[in-house]
């Protein structure tokens, strides 16, 4: 094939792009962290260009998170130093020389790194080097699933050190949750990291989502990922749409029993992810549970409909049709036992005060007896 031959008719203004990162880091690079780069060189000479991490999003139709996620990798690679406040927010932004770049992501030996960070900036705390198991195995069992069946081990976190990827996600976790990493804070997402078969964006979206719950503790993470990995889930793809499935169902359900106004409370959130996973009901069931709950208390009780799926649960009710048959034998018994009672001699009283022998005393005779009425007659 014939070499192309450039030529150059520009006559505005050129930003300077260092060779090196064309050569070395731009082939490897997402499309999207090479557009914020250029355009913070490009900002450097034009100190009217403004740069915020809302404004690139803005401008290059992104997240805000994606932006966070394009500068933490320019870091990570040594060619940019980001400075946050206290409070975790980005204040400044530092452009390195290519050449004079030493890539944060680097193997560095565990003596020479710092017992604790001081920023989400700073080297990544080390894996623990104790002998214990890491903190997520202590505090849930080795799950047993199709994302990762063989046990985590102390050597398989250690190892972590040397992944690269694994150090961009201490970072990104670290911005997200806005907290500096101990080592078994680091030991945890390792440990689900692994779980998931090393999978960034599971992990990614783990953050994510948490960050969007309104969540920024390690506990809270562990809890969502045991749950995605009791599920089995292996792509990211299968857990929105599990989400999206979850979501709809909730909002059925407020809106059967006319509560749509509010979200569900925690005790009722925990109902609803029961009749989900632990019954196994389909929506249409549910909703159907909710239905008859309203007509039989004209109060939308989640323990009632609860008890409803329960008794559906045990007698292997699954479908609408069940459900309909089921309610007619169970009519036509509560019939015939109607009509076998009414159909029996009624030889006492059925009022709880008549319901004794009664005597057969005159009463009125003793009365004439005593006060000598008789001997008058």
């Amino acid at each position: 094939m014939a070499t192309l031959q450039l030529h150059n008719q520009m006559t505005m203004d050129i930003v300077m792009v260092p060779g090196s990162f064309i050569d070395i880091h731009m082939p490897a690079a997402n499309g999207e962290y090479v557009k914020i780069y250029l355009y913070l060189l490009r900002a450097l000479n034009h100190p009217n260009i403004p740069v915020t991490v809302s404004h690139m999003a803005d401008l290059f139709d992104l997240t805000e998170k994606d932006v966070i996620r394009a500068l933490s990798h320019w870091e990570q690679l040594g060619l940019l130093r980001l400075s946050f406040t206290s409070d975790r927010t980005l204040t400044d932004i530092t452009m390195i020389d290519d050449a004079n770049a030493v890539p944060e992501r680097a193997v560095v030996p565990e003596k020479q790194l710092p017992k604790q960070a001081d920023s989400p900036t700073a080297s990544v705390p080390p894996m623990t080097a104790a002998s214990q198991a890491p903190p997520a195995a202590k505090s849930t069992p080795q799950p047993s699933s199709a994302a990762s069946s063989q046990p985590i081990s102390r050597s398989d976190l250690t190892s972590l050190s040397e992944d690269t990827a694994f150090s961009e996600l201490l970072f990104l976790a670290q911005a997200y949750l806005k907290k500096t990493f101990r080592p078994t804070d680091c030991d945890i997402l390792g440990y689900w990291y692994l779980q998931f078969n090393r999978s960034y964006e599971i992990i990614e979206y783990l953050l994510e989502y948490c960050v969007e719950q309104g969540h920024s503790s390690m506990k809270y993470l562990e809890a969502v990922a045991l749950n995605w990995h009791s599920m089995k889930f292996t792509s990211v793809e299968e857990i929105k749409d599990y989400a999206s499935a979850r979501t709809k169902v909730t909002y059925a359900v407020m809106k059967s029993f006319g509560l749509s106004d509010r979200v569900p409370g925690t005790k009722e959130a925990e109902f609803i992810q029961k009749w989900l996973h632990t019954y196994g009901f389909s929506q249409e069931m549910i909703i159907l549970a909710c239905d008859k709950t309203i007509t039989a208390t004209h109060n939308p009780s989640f323990e009632y409909a609860d008890r409803i799926l329960s008794s559906w649960k045990k007698a292997g009710i699954t479908t609408p049709d069940q459900v309909e048959s089921h309610d007619k034998e169970h009519q036509i018994k509560v019939n015939r036992k109607k009509a076998a009672t009414a159909s029996q001699p009624q030889s006492k009283p059925s009022n709880a005060f008549h319901n004794f022998e009664q005597r057969s005393t005159d009463y009125d005779r003793l009365v004439a007896d005593y006060y000598g009425y008789r001997k008058q007659q």
